[in-house]
């Protein structure tokens, strides 16, 4: 699980955060933590999810997502 760091504290607020959802490792990332990352900076949260996922996973914008982008062809072939 990935640890989101304090980018506030240090004065180096993002604009947006995104997130893989599941990540490239096939992991969930906890979008509620990002998602409080993103309200601390005013930034926007981007989940990039998996279509083929979405139907046992629970929906990143009930997590709070701003953007949910997934790409139809996931396995990256042509």
């Amino acid at each position: 699980m990935t640890v989101w760091p304090a980018a506030a504290a240090a004065g180096d607020a993002p604009g947006v955060l995104v997130v893989g959802y599941p990540n490239y490792l096939g992991c969930l990332e906890d979008i509620g933590a990002a998602r409080r990352i993103c309200d601390a900076t005013g930034a926007l949260l981007v989940v990039v999810a998996d279509p083929v996922s979405a139907a046992i996973l629970r929906s990143p914008g009930e997590s709070g997502a701003d953007v949910v982008w997934a790409k139809a062809n996931p396995s990256g072939r042509r």
